[in-house]
């Protein structure tokens, strides 16, 4: 009886431990995607705002492919990255 009780304690602290593991990671990815959210109306402002001649001197193709790797890198780390810092 005593190791029956025993393992469905186990058991249950097991679940819950995986319970909140999973709302750990989900909090932490609505978290990194608001942050990339930001991030970006940010760019998009800052580059709207730009003369006409900074964008014709200025490769867009460049301009878009930096900004989507930048936010991406710090969707990472707000996201992920927390997450495996949290863990160790």
């Amino acid at each position: 009886a005593m190791l029956a009780w025993s393992v469905l304690a186990l058991l249950a602290v097991t679940l819950f431990k995986g319970v909140l593991s999973f709302l750990q990671g989900r909090w932490l990815e609505i978290g990194s995607q608001g942050v990339a959210y930001d991030l970006r109306n940010a760019i998009h402002h800052k580059l709207s705002a730009l003369s006409f001649s900074y964008h014709d001197r200025a490769q867009t193709g460049q301009l878009l492919s930096r900004a989507i790797q930048d936010v991406e890198r710090i969707r990472f780390l707000t996201g992920r990255a927390t997450l495996r810092l949290a863990e160790a």
